[in-house]
């Protein structure tokens, strides 16, 4: 039950996450939905709006009632366990995407027949044919006609899943999670009456933390180089061995840096890949940094605090102050973190123009605060307050609500698994599914510990879309803005502004150590001529 009623506050912070962003002319998302309804399913419609949407809000079928619906250009209504209220979209005559229960009952909706469930197997359109996600119920309505854009398929018949009439569309879903989502993203190019585009190809080498094997990281940059692919090195800027206790930066490792420097030279971007990319006492690349995933919920402690639960407190009143001073505490904690994960790199030449989230575990709260720094961000977003076992990113580009104005690079294609012999052909035959979609992104990630030869197992896969361009993320408008620096990008060109207070102080910090052995030398050399003198002046007395 407890989980439940998380994720269930968890969907409220979505629903109230686009408000602020509002305009005139976006984009309206209205949810009815009871306590089953999945906070997924709101971030998918989030998601896939925000990909065609100057803006996108999402409200409560009651706050709906009293909104000037006439303000909004486009309305998605998403209707689960919930009959919609008495009057909701009464005299809205534009665009309108209807999905879910009890859509007979809408005012829009009146050629719909008295609706029944249906179990699906397959999703299909005159162009391709996917299987459903387990267990995929189809409401069926009873519609007919030449609007069909996809069907639901099994043993005992199809039936239409999304379909038009005029200018309302109609998804037949129980849920948009899956497959749904993406044919409901390809639908709404159609719903926005936008031209669909070629898919496009994105590389992001993962994990390169100070310990990186620098050869085997220009072996493949160099790679890369050669065969004219742009990519994004995501890094870390400092790795740690609980075992060891060991900790290093990297400055440290000037053999790297160079590497690095070098790569960006002939055409790679950084992202910013967490700070240590570990929270508690986990080696660096294995745990998660802005959540806390022993106790699955946000940063709300240090690492070594007590760590204090529900339980421990008597009232309700007593654990909200306590999550209220949790949530200053993580505000805090990640803007100190990517600050001098920024700071650093620039300090190195290194310039990042992005943000990943380590193992894409971030709160709402998080992304918050990360929005007021980058506007970029790279991979899946967690779709729950409540627990990060799920993350969700769409088949396309978006700028949703839920990353406060942030652009989101999906990941669409996953990575090479070490263990998996055939996590090349798995991918690939991922691939295959996303470039059947529109505008659709081809992006991956690889180790670079893994060496060469199983990206160019990959690599040569992926020439079987040859007519796609390779994003290079320096082309985008990006802009970092962090402690006094700004790192801005557009059409391929990097600018970097720093302030003379931010200038001395990587200069300091680049440079800590060097100068504990520098001191060091002077002082054996100090000691060594001093004994000299000595030695010499007794030489003259004798």
């Amino acid at each position: 039950m407890a989980k439940i009623l998380a994720g269930l506050g968890a969907l409220w912070l979505l629903l109230s996450a686009g408000a602020a962003h509002a305009a005139e002319g976006g984009t309206l998302i209205i949810v009815n939905a009871g306590p089953e309804a999945d906070a997924a399913d709101v971030q998918v419609l989030d998601m896939a709006a925000g990909h065609f949407a100057s803006s996108v809000r999402t409200l409560s079928a009651e706050a709906a009632l009293e909104e000037e619906l006439d303000r909004y250009s486009h309305i998605i209504y998403f209707g689960a366990d919930r009959r919609p209220p008495a009057g909701l979209l009464a005299g809205y005559d534009g665009p309108l995407l209807l999905i879910g229960d009890h859509l007979d009952e809408l005012p829009q909706a009146r050629t719909l027949k008295e609706p029944v469930v249906r179990r699906v197997e397959r999703i299909a359109s005159a162009d391709g044919e996917w299987a459903a996600p387990a267990d995929k119920l189809l409401i069926d309505y009873g519609a007919t006609g030449a609007g069909v854009l996809y069907t639901g398929r099994s043993g005992e018949g199809e039936w239409p899943l999304l379909y038009r009439e005029g200018q309302t569309f109609f998804a037949a879903m129980t849920d948009v999670t899956g497959t749904a989502a993406d044919v409901l993203g390809e639908a709404l190019f159609d719903f926005y009456g936008k031209k669909r585009r070629e898919p496009k190809k994105f590389l992001r080498l993962e994990d390169v933390h100070p310990k990186t094997d620098p050869d085997r990281l220009r072996e493949i940059g160099d790679y890369l180089a050669e065969r004219d692919i742009p990519y994004a090195i995501t890094v870390i800027p400092v790795y740690s061995n609980p075992e060891t206790g060991k900790r290093v930066k990297l400055a440290q490792e000037p053999e790297l840096v160079d590497v690095l420097r070098d790569l960006q030279e002939s055409g790679a971007s950084i992202i910013l890949h967490g700070y240590f990319h570990r929270y508690r006492d986990q080696e660096t690349g294995e745990g998660s940094e802005y959540w806390d995933m022993e106790y699955d919920r946000p940063i709300y402690q240090a690492k070594d605090d007590r760590v204090y639960l529900r339980e421990d407190f008597a009232a309700d009143a007593e654990w909200d102050a306590f999550v209220a001073e949790g949530l200053e505490f993580e505000r805090a904690y990640i803007s100190e973190s990517v600050r001098n994960g920024v700071a650093e790199l620039t300090a190195l030449g290194l310039y990042p123009l992005a943000f990943e989230a380590p193992h894409y575990t971030m709160s709402q709260s998080g992304l918050a605060v990360l929005s007021e720094m980058f506007t970029t961000y790279v991979g899946e977003v967690q779709t729950s307050d409540a627990t990060y076992s799920g993350s969700y990113a769409p088949l396309f580009s978006s700028r949703p609500a839920q990353l406060h104005g942030m652009r989101a690079v999906p990941e669409t294609l996953g990575y090479i698994r070490p263990g998996d012999p055939a996590a090349e052909e798995k991918m690939l035959g991922r691939a295959a599914y996303v470039s059947a979609f529109s505008d659709s992104w081809l992006a991956l990630f690889y180790h670079p510990y893994l060496g060469l030869g199983r990206l160019e197992n990959v690599l040569s896969g992926m020439e079987a879309y040859g007519d796609y361009a390779w994003v290079d993320l320096k082309e985008l408008p990006n802009r970092v803005t962090a402690g006094g620096i700004i790192i801005e990008s557009h059409n391929g060109e990097i600018s970097v502004e720093r302030t003379a207070g931010v200038l001395v102080a990587q200069t300091a910090r680049q440079m800590w150590w060097i100068a504990v052995p520098l001191a060091v030398a002077l002082l054996v050399l100090w000691l060594s001529l001093k004994r000299a003198m000595r030695m010499r002046r007794r030489s003259g007395i004798s």
